[in-house]
């Protein structure tokens, strides 16, 4: 009987043992192969040089049809070459031809001409396999507008009604209301149109050249205070009946070179504490405030790491640090810091920036509208760069950005190697949905002569919003006389409603014997009537 029993077992088993490689050896739950997609070089009718947007409507096109396991984009310096093989025009036949060539399951064609002021574009996508054209956009208008919602609505019909994609449409492509494009936020100039309306905003002189600033509630008391940083102290402000009172002031010593401040709750007693990085001549002395028991005391001091409260739109409010070589530039490494029982505690460095990033040059964000997160920073050079999440460059500025007054540590020139750049914030002004990069622009008469001294004629804070190609300039305040230092948004003034806060410093704030003096602008956010 046992024999027999397991001349029965047999077969079951040699059955079990096929099942069980052939699921090892087929994918689970019917998954299927990606998607090829070819996008072939859309083919430029214009007298002027736009290999620019050829490539620029080549890679808008990939990040938003690219799907992890669902849709895969073809290599493009393998289309390119593939392309080469034919001979132009192309028409829907040789697309195909090149799609079958490439084993693709469908591939997209397309132009782009201008003539005069008349600009149109031309789209199509086909089914290799099947020989169909399965989608088309067209649009013709003057000028260039059309061209990024264009090219962005093809995309998104791509992928909901061939690839079966639902995507609610991106921020970054609707076109703002024509109340916001002819206004924009109260107080602020849209591109290309004098807009500045007195009402909107309110100003205070305080009599200290401010360097840094951030607001919080650092008192307990449920109310906002504006925390700011001279070379040699730290100021704190409340804003009283239209103008701003201090309500203390830290000197340091006499060797003080405070460079940046954060104001956050991170130990969540309800306190925000204050985080001061101060550049020694070979290194860092920096420190950390709390209020308590009626007066600001130090938690931590004397720390060789610069500080930030990097604001992380998935992981909340971060403390990194970065060190610095002796007499040198900052180390390569930045680092997650935890402020836990009174002690900096090193967590350990962090690789989810670029490589050009440092402890204060940089902000991260959704700022492209796709679902993964950006980097946009300030180089030494005085460039904006935004990256992807791999850390790869999407785009630079072509113009100068930025412009810091910490050039000079007790009128001696920093090394070559070690800078400071000014904060590069991300915000959504008109609640839409789109971020927007603010970072300041200050006008250095002395660019490029020298590199030890800057002279600023003016400052303005720009708002750049990224339009799949660019990051360009939607809106910006007027030009402040002197250098835009700081900036912020926070509700300053304590009435419910977030404001934008700028400080402007007067030139040649470094051989005042009392410091130089600030000028501290609210401008109101709300929409114009």
């Amino acid at each position: 009987m046992k024999k027999n029993h397991h001349l029965i077992l047999l077969p079951l088993f040699v059955f079990v043992v096929f099942l069980i490689s052939g699921l090892i050896q087929t994918p689970v739950f019917g998954a299927k192969a990606p998607k090829k997609v070819a996008i072939l070089p859309f083919t430029m009718n214009a007298d002027r040089d736009l290999s620019f947007l050829q490539t620029g409507i080549l890679d808008m096109l990939t990040t938003r049809l690219m799907w992890k396991d669902k849709v895969e984009v073809m290599e493009k310096g393998i289309v390119k070459q593939k392309v080469s093989e034919y001979q132009a025009p192309f028409d829907r036949e040789k697309a195909l031809a090149i799609g079958k060539a490439l084993g693709a399951d469908y591939v997209i064609l397309g132009s782009l001409t201008i003539f005069g002021e008349s600009v149109s574009i031309d789209a199509k996508i086909f089914d290799v396999t099947k020989s169909d054209e399965l989608l088309a956009a067209f649009n013709q208008t003057k000028g260039m507008d059309a061209v990024i919602p264009t090219v962005n609505q093809f995309a998104l019909d791509i992928n909901s009604k061939i690839l079966g994609r639902r995507l609610a449409p991106r921020s970054y492509v609707r076109m703002p209301s024509e109340r916001y494009r002819q206004a924009g936020p109260s107080g602020l100039i849209r591109v290309k149109q004098d807009f500045w309306k007195k009402q909107n905003k309110r100003s205070s002189k305080i009599n200290a050249a401010i360097l840094g600033m951030d607001i919080g509630d650092v008192d307990g008391d449920g109310k906002n205070e504006l925390v700011c940083i001279g070379q040699k102290a730290l100021h704190i402000y409340r804003y009283v009946e239209g103008t701003f009172a201090q309500t203390i002031k830290i000197k340091g010593a006499w060797s003080a070179n405070y460079v940046w401040v954060d104001v956050a709750d991170l130990n969540g007693n309800g306190r925000a504490e204050i985080y001061v990085s101060n550049l020694t001549m070979s290194g860092a002395d920096s420190f950390v405030l709390e209020w308590d028991k009626g007066q600001y005391r130090k938690l931590v001091s004397g720390l060789s790491w610069f500080l930030r409260v990097m604001r992380h739109p998935v992981e909340g409010d971060l403390l990194i640090g970065q060190k610095r070589y002796v007499d040198m530039g900052l180390t390569k490494d930045m680092h997650i810091l935890k402020l836990e029982n009174g002690q900096i505690v090193d967590e350990g460095k962090t690789d989810m920036l670029p490589g050009r990033a440092n402890v204060f040059n940089f902000a991260v964000g959704y700022i492209t509208g796709e679902e993964k997160l950006n980097t946009a920073l300030l180089s030494k050079n005085d460039n904006l760069f935004l990256f992807d999440e791999e850390g790869e460059e999407l785009w630079r500025s072509s113009e100068p950005l930025g412009g810091s007054l910490l050039y000079q540590i007790d009128n001696v020139a920093l090394p070559k190697n070690l800078h400071f750049t000014p904060r590069v914030l991300l915000t959504d002004l008109n609640q839409d949905g789109q971020i927007e990069v603010a970072v300041c622009n200050n006008t250095d008469t002395l660019r490029g002569l020298t590199e030890n001294i800057r002279m600023y004629k003016n400052g303005e804070l720009r708002f750049l919003t990224w339009d799949g190609l660019t990051l360009s300039t939607a809106v910006k305040t007027i030009k402040f006389s002197g250098a835009v230092t700081a900036y912020q948004i926070r509700d300053v003034d304590n009435d419910g409603q977030d404001e934008l806060v700028v400080i402007s410093v007067k030139e040649g704030w470094q051989f005042m014997s009392k410091g130089g003096k600030s000028i501290v602008v609210i401008l109101e956010l709300g929409d114009q009537e």
